[in-house]
């Protein structure tokens, strides 16, 4: 009688879906969706954390509220909103595009996984930004932490000599120590291709695949929501958290007051506990920091004077305290101890019978597979210089003789040095390369400690140390 159409069903009715199928999450997927466009039609980039905060608060935890009063949504959905509010808050949900698909999505989100492990391998350098490249072997930045006098725009080149070596004393003047040291230990081709490629750094071969790079994205999203977010909705301290995010005070203290709660900045006492400062002492926590210490106390009362008195008597002072203290800070934070190695090689005759032998200390920040490669380098080379050949190259690395014998392509920075000594290797006519346990060759292992213990370069020809003539003879014996 009234017109009204009579309609077989309904799929929603006032927003909510009426038809529940077996899989709820795919249900409501369209509050993800919803979540999803609103995140990204706002320009995180442009807004304090304060900002995003607000945001978060206001829209994006409203956006499911409406239909959890019906409906218990599955968890793991759960899980997707909080994780991209997550990213959002870390400013990491830009270029996804208005309305992007699962596919897109994912296509991107691999993307990015690439894009933080993918670095460059220096060949000749020049294709390489020293400040703005990825090309430093150490995660998960790869770029130098400060800059001493270098040109914004300068290449990898610029640090190279023309002899196809580091340039140690531009390094010292231009970089931090531990960034210096991180340089070294990138290997230079001596000769053949100078071409700069980009290799996956999780990897030894220097290949991407799948394993590494979601053992990567694991990592960060650890480091990302434990490291550096932290949680403040525990059961026995909710009562505290709600009071301080309900304090009457602007947002940007509310954010100073969460991650002092979460002690979280990089005190003294932390860095020491994170093993990021190599000094073993630690007398500076939180409440040290911001109340304790004099400096804080100064720049209290100074913050007091110019904001009730209008006076700003003392600020150079405190201007020129903190350039002095961002300085010890950076040093401190450097201070890491760096991985060290010594390397170390004997030439000995059919009979076992000393022919010349080296040790040095190896480039710090390798691991024990690059620091055998760089003995192994670092004999040929002498072996080419004194013009012997036709000789087998023993290694108590199976993984190195694996990786000498074989044919394929290391993308890694350790290729560059891997091209050298099978080059080497066919220029000296080296017969074979072979694996030989550390217990039948003590004394390539006794001469690369003694490089390690005297951090200098050392040589004997002919004739060979006192303390090494016993090792010899017990190699020669057999054990």
């Amino acid at each position: 009688m009234l017109g009204v159409r009579i309609v077989d069903c309904h799929t929603r009715y006032l927003g909510l879906p009426t038809i529940i199928g077996q899989s709820k999450h795919r249900l409501f997927n369209y509050v993800r969706d919803m979540l999803w466009n609103k995140l990204h039609m706002w320009n995180a980039k442009l807004l304090s954390m304060a900002g995003k905060e607000v945001l978060i608060k206001a829209v994006a935890q409203a956006l499911p509220t409406y239909i959890m009063g019906v409906f218990q949504l599955p968890k793991s959905l759960c899980q997707e909103l909080s994780a991209m509010v997550v990213r959002f808050w870390l400013g990491k949900s830009a270029g996804y595009g208005q309305s992007p698909s699962l596919i897109w999505r994912s296509i991107l989100w691999g993307r990015q996984v690439i894009e933080q492990g993918l670095i460059w391998r220096i060949g000749g350098g020049t294709s390489v930004r020293v400040f703005h490249d990825k090309w430093i072997p150490k995660p998960y930045t790869f770029l130098p932490l400060i800059n001493r006098g270098l040109l914004p725009e300068a290449k990898v080149s610029d640090l190279i000599t023309t002899s196809s070596g580091w340039n140690r004393t531009l390094l010292d003047l231009s970089f931090c120590d531990e960034d210096c040291a991180a340089i070294l230990s990138i290997p230079l081709p001596s000769v053949g291709s100078l071409e700069d490629k980009r290799f996956w750094f999780f990897s030894k071969n220097g290949k991407y695949s799948v394993k590494t790079g979601y053992r990567l994205d694991l990592r960060l999203c650890d480091k990302e929501v434990n490291g550096e977010i932290g949680g403040s909705n525990s059961g026995t301290q909710r009562a505290f958290w709600k009071k301080l995010w309900h304090l009457e005070v602007p947002n940007k203290v509310k954010i100073l007051l969460w991650k002092a709660s979460l002690n979280i900045f990089p005190t003294a006492l932390n860095l020491v506990q994170r093993k990021v400062s190599g000094c073993g002492t630690a007398t500076e926590d939180v409440i040290h920091a911001f109340w304790g210490c004099k400096h804080s106390k100064r720049v209290w009362k100074l913050r007091n004077e110019v904001l009730y008195r209008k006076t700003v008597d003392g600020l150079p002072e405190i201007v020129e305290w903190t350039m002095e203290f961002l300085e010890q800070f950076l040093k401190y934070i450097i201070l890491a101890p760096s991985q060290q190695g010594g390397v170390g090689g004997a030439l000995r005759d059919s009979a076992g019978n000393f022919i010349l032998g080296f040790a040095d200390q190896g480039p710090a920040g390798l691991d024990v597979l690059a620091t055998e490669c760089v003995a192994i380098h670092m004999g040929l080379l002498k072996a080419a210089e004194l013009g012997v050949s036709d000789f087998l190259v023993a290694s108590n690395s199976q993984e190195v003789v694996a990786l000498l014998k074989g044919n394929g392509e290391l993308w890694s920075n350790l290729g560059n040095i891997v091209d050298d000594i099978r080059r080497l290797l066919a220029e000296l006519c080296v017969r074979d390369v072979f694996f030989q346990p550390r217990s039948g060759n003590r004394v390539a292992h006794s001469l690369a400690q003694f490089g390690l213990r005297e951090q200098h370069h050392s040589f004997w020809d002919g004739l060979a140390p006192d303390w090494l003539v016993s090792l010899l003879v017990t190699d020669m014996e057999g054990g």
